[in-house]
């Protein structure tokens, strides 16, 4: 399917949910589904912002998420790209079209593992709203029928690249947020640059991890090394979800199969890493990275619950992971979303992530204007507090 669009009498409107061209545009744009994903992503992954911290937009992590969750008969590809009329590549989004219970939505290739979500960039990628907005309109035109498109976790830029995305759409805060921690040539000025309590607390863990029986940090030297640490990382995720009222999918077959052909993949070449630290013959946390460039962010980590939980493993682990990846020449070390007092003692940069909701049906307005409600409320506290005294009046 191809949507051709030539704006000319029209301005932006940013209400939410909605899309007006620009009078003066006379940049035509072009949009299409492809129905091959492996070609597009051929066509497309060398493209994407070049230099830049960005795994979840490489061509292996997407090309491994759509071989492990779209052969479910409920999710349906939908690889969207935007050219001119010239045939200069504007962008293109890595989305999935999701049949639910009582309704059809449009979204990023995530399902909550992808940690940030962002278009594939081509040279002709618009970087002011006049276009942005023209871009997008036509990308929309081309979806396939649905009721919501619902994106979610963006970054408004990386690096020196914008988000045409949260130019042209009205957006709300994500509750989530990235962490980045951006290390020098010189690991020891960081590490002395830490919070003096937090560091002081790494060195004391240190000394407590040091008194066990065979201690050691382990960076996985074969592909059945790797593994055999992953699978004792899902083990230890999937019991201490098992203790909480915490939702859990990471066990489901799917999940699984994706991170394990990930890392199948990845390891020869060194893009997937997995490191552990040990106690005899006992893992007491893992960790699965993912490096790109001179990057590496950290997707999933598990931690021990036993006896040795005392040193802080994960806290240690991260620490010292981040030594080992900096002697290889890592600089930046990305702790991903997620809130956590164990990441805030890095002193990370936080990355700022946004979502948009835009109704495509009749069936999409009630969804989305729950949607704008919720942000609406999030984005002004009185009207939160004003909500709730409602509510208990009327209780």
């Amino acid at each position: 399917m191809v949507a051709v669009f030539a704006f000319e009498a029209i301005r932006p409107d940013r209400r939410a949910g909605s899309l007006r061209a620009p009078r003066d545009l006379g940049q035509r744009f072009q949009a299409r589904v492809r129905g091959d994903w492996r070609a597009a992503l051929a066509e497309w992954a060398p493209l994407s912002l070049p230099g830049e911290t960005v795994p979840f937009q490489r061509a292996r992590w997407l090309a491994t998420w759509y071989e492990a969750f779209a052969a479910d008969g409920n999710v349906e590809p939908a690889f969207v790209e935007v050219a001119t009329l010239a045939g200069d590549k504007v962008m293109a989004l890595p989305l999935v079209r999701v049949t639910g219970r009582s309704r059809v939505t449009i979204e990023f290739a995530d399902f909550g593992i992808t940690d940030y979500n962002f278009p594939l960039l081509g040279p002709a990628a618009p970087t002011g709203e006049a276009e942005a907005v023209a871009a997008v309109a036509a990308l929309r035109a081309a979806l396939p029928r649905a009721d919501v498109l619902a994106l979610e976790k963006m970054p408004r830029r990386l690096g020196a690249a914008v988000n045409p995305l949260t130019l042209a759409l009205d957006t709300a805060p994500s509750d989530l947020a990235g962490n980045v921690v951006t290390l020098g040539d010189d690991h020891p000025a960081w590490f002395r640059g830490l919070d003096k309590h937090y560091r002081k607390e790494l060195e004391r863990y240190g000394r407590v991890f040091g008194q066990f029986s065979r201690a050691r940090f382990v960076r996985a030297g074969t592909a059945d090394e790797a593994m055999a640490i992953h699978l004792r990382l899902e083990a230890m995720q999937r019991e201490r979800f098992q203790r909480s009222d915490q939702p859990y999918r990471l066990d489901e077959a799917q999940f699984e199969s994706f991170y394990r052909a990930l890392l199948r993949d990845g390891h020869d070449d060194a893009s997937v890493v997995v490191t552990a630290l040990m106690v005899e013959d006992r893992m007491i946390a893992g960790l699965y990275s993912i490096v790109d460039g001179k990057g590496c962010a950290m997707v999933r980590m598990g931690v021990t619950q036993g006896p040795e939980s005392k040193c802080s493993p994960g806290r240690l682990l991260i620490e010292r992971t981040i030594h080992a990846l900096h002697g290889e020449g890592l600089r930046v070390f990305d702790l991903t979303i997620g809130d956590y007092l164990h990441k805030r003692g890095f002193s990370p940069t936080r990355l700022a992530l946004c979502d948009a909701r835009v109704a495509l049906s009749p069936f999409g307005l009630p969804a989305c204007g729950l949607w704008k409600a919720k942000a609406m409320v999030k984005a002004h506290p009185r009207l939160a507090r004003g909500a709730r005294r409602l509510m208990r009046s009327v209780g």
